[in-house]
């Protein structure tokens, strides 16, 4: 790859910047220097610097995909559940400001619980049941079941 940071005189002529040499990378972001290893996309499947991937805070690696195609994938998500997150964000005020009246005993095992906020219709962000953590995730675990069956 010609680096045309060095063709329009950006670096010094010894090929470095202070006098050291160092690798040039263009990318439509900008010019990269120093050691940039290359790295795949599980997305687009295209290699780009390893600059191009977010960095997993609690691990310290780069993510699989590069940040476009994270992006996109995020505002494509966004996009999909844009009623069910509306809904959520509206039972959250109607439980701060007392329109819901928020419950302690789950809806499904009567056991007193952490509980979490479930809609059977988003179309109505405050008819809410009650449920703890684990009848939640079984109820979603069922409906996931129907889905895949239907499907089937």
């Amino acid at each position: 790859m010609v680096c045309y940071a060095r063709q329009s005189n950006l670096l010094k002529p010894s090929g470095g910047i202070s006098g050291v040499s160092l690798s040039c990378i263009a990318t439509p972001a900008g010019f990269l220097f120093g050691d940039n290893t290359m790295k795949p996309c599980n997305t687009c499947l295209a290699d780009k610097p390893e600059t191009e991937f977010y960095i997993y805070a609690h691990r310290g690696t780069r993510r699989a995909r590069c940040k476009l195609c994270d992006n996109a994938a995020r505002d494509l998500r966004r996009k999909a559940n844009l009623k069910a997150d509306s809904a959520k964000v509206l039972a959250a005020y109607g439980v701060r400001t007392g329109v819901i009246k928020k419950e302690h005993i789950c809806s499904n095992c009567n056991q007193e619980k952490p509980l979490h906020k479930h809609h059977e219709d988003y179309g109505k962000p405050y008819d809410v049941i009650w449920l703890c953590v684990p009848c939640h995730n079984q109820l979603h675990a069922a409906k996931r079941r129907m889905k895949h069956e239907q499907l089937s």
